[in-house]
C-alpha cells in the first residue's frame, strides 16, 4: 500500500508545472531563492531597457553603501 501511495505521488508531482513569474522567472520559497527570483526580474527589465536602447543603472551592495552604475 505504502508503494502505491509513493508511485500515487510521485506521478502528480511529475504533473505539475514549476510556477514563473510574469518575467519567466522560477520563483523560489527560501531566502536564497527570492533572492535568485528577484535577480532574475532585475536583469530581465534591464535587458529590455538595453533592447529598447534605454540607459540601464544597476545598483549593489557593496559593504555598508551601495554602489550604482550606469550602463
Amino acid at each position: 500500500m505504502l508503494r502505491l501511495w509513493i508511485l500515487g505521488a510521485v506521478v502528480t508531482l511529475a504533473g505539475c508545472e514549476s510556477t514563473t513569474t510574469p518575467e519567466g522567472c522560477p520563483v523560489m520559497m527560501t531566502e536564497l531563492g527570492q533572492r535568485t527570483t528577484q535577480a532574475c526580474i532585475a536583469e530581465f527589465y534591464a535587458e529590455k531597457a538595453r533592447i529598447e536602447g534605454k540607459g540601464v543603472t544597476t545598483c549593489r551592495s557593496v559593504g555598508n553603501t551601495i554602489a550604482c552604475v550606469d550602463g
